[in-house]
């Protein structure tokens, strides 16, 4: 994993030796990005409206989901996943599925 502050990147990679699937076959992911709190609910950092000593902050309303992030290559998507919440409803993710080569 790494980073390009320059083009707002972060650069993760799978090594393929970890997964073996058949050629052809789908393969589904969800990366999830949020702040480790080892005291926090589920050991992240809880997001609220505004930030805070031990929250984070820009959420719509407090029932905000602890993820802050969700890879997805088209612009846009995981805003929108991630912004469908509130009034008892909780976000909902897509995995962002692949062919395996």
């Amino acid at each position: 994993m790494g980073s390009n502050p320059a083009d707002k990147q972060v650069i993760l990679q799978l090594d393929k030796k970890h997964f073996h699937p058949a050629s052809g076959q789908r393969v589904c992911f969800y990366v999830l990005v949020g702040s480790q709190d080892g005291y926090g609910p589920d050991h992240f950092r809880p997001v609220g409206k505004e930030a805070g000593p031990w929250n984070l902050g820009g959420a719509q309303n407090e029932d905000a989901p602890l993820v802050v992030d969700y890879l997805w290559p088209e612009e846009g998507v995981q805003e929108a996943m991630l912004s469908r919440y509130g009034d008892g409803k909780y976000a909902v993710l897509r995995p962002y599925c692949v062919t395996w080569p």
